[in-house]
């Protein structure tokens, strides 16, 4: 942990210019108290940090990179331009939830993670970094993307299928249950009649004929 934060300040100390390259321990060490590493305890990092989570060979991330190098030369606020080569640190951009290339994440002082999906120009990216973060909601690597869940959704619909049809069938068989208890229920209710009427009728015979 202590060569980790002694690594972050030696990088958070080069020139505000340049974009600090970052490895796994360098940026566990950055963000020191940031809500994605459990084991630490705080407000947030001291210097927040705008990552970009790449590939080398992306061809976006290539068309963004002399923009990204720009971005790190400009005033935003106390904000440190970074990124992460995501083939060489694999691991921590799954665990930030990477999905894509680039995948751009801001590190707040509040502890708390912030995805841009604006436009990738100077601008826009400077004024996300100056405090349009705090317009957006925070980012939750564990959420599953809409695309997913909406596979998700299909991948279940064999078993809901399944399930819908076997729900027709029991309604259909308590149907017919139903419906042959309401019958046997009117035949007894007619041979009791029956019953009722025959020795009605034996009273009734002429006792001359006796």
């Amino acid at each position: 942990m202590l060569s980790a934060s002694l690594v972050a300040l030696s990088l958070l100390a080069a020139p505000p210019e340049s974009v600090i390259d970052l490895d796994a321990s360098a940026l566990e060490g950055a963000l020191a108290s940031n809500s994605a590493f459990p084991e630490f305890t705080g407000r947030g990092p001291t210097t927040p940090l705008f990552v970009k989570f790449f590939a080398p060979w992306c061809g976006h991330c290539k068309s963004l990179a002399p923009t990204w190098t720009e971005l790190a030369g400009q005033d935003l606020g106390g904000a440190r331009v970074a990124r992460v080569d995501c083939t060489a640190e694999s691991f921590v951009c799954k665990q930030y939830g990477v999905r894509g290339y680039p995948f751009l994440l801001y590190f707040a002082r509040d502890g708390r993670t912030y995805r841009y999906k604006g436009k990738r120009a100077l601008r826009a990216l400077a004024d996300f970094a100056r405090g349009g973060w705090a317009s957006s909601a925070p980012f939750d690597p564990t959420a599953l993307p809409p695309s997913k869940r909406n596979a998700s959704l299909i991948s279940d619909m064999p078993n809901v299928a399944t399930a819908l049809g076997v729900c027709a069938g029991t309604l259909t068989v308590a149907a017919m249950i139903a419906v042959c208890w309401d019958m046997l229920r009117h035949d007894r209710v007619s041979r009791d009649r029956v019953a009722d009427v025959r020795p009605a009728a034996r009273n009734d015979r002429d006792p001359k004929a006796d």
